[in-house]
């Protein structure tokens, strides 16, 4: 095989991998939604708030790899916000649930869910 179809391979390969990630993104989402509503019962729910971090902290270097640029940005954003939150338990105590509830109608849109194109 010459370097030029290992290339083209590696690259469909990518392709692929990138439209299931994409395929896949929506129930990430949703995961997100979920975590509000809980942090919405209950905006100090330790485990929300550590699935919080551990899914945008995966999301953040999984869609940075895979060309989601503004995904990844969002998620990383969203990693700090949680940090801050451990650190100060009463910061946006009350606004939690829905700074959570826009983070993940935003971030479809990063992906392109719902047949948007992705944000660039």
């Amino acid at each position: 095989m010459s370097a030029d179809d290992a290339r083209a391979r590696a690259q469909r390969a990518l392709e692929m991998l990138t439209a299931r990630y994409r395929a896949d993104a929506g129930a990430l989402c949703d995961r997100f939604a979920a975590i509000s509503a809980r942090l919405a019962a209950d905006p100090a729910d330790a485990a929300a708030l550590e699935a919080l971090l551990r899914d945008a902290h995966r999301t953040h270097g999984t869609a940075g790899s895979l060309g989601f640029d503004a995904a990844s940005e969002r998620c990383g954003e969203m990693e700090e916000r949680v940090e801050q939150w451990r650190a100060d338990p009463a910061l946006d105590r009350s606004a939690r649930a829905q700074l959570v509830a826009e983070f993940a109608a935003a971030l479809r849109c990063d992906f392109g869910i719902d047949g948007a194109p992705p944000a660039e």
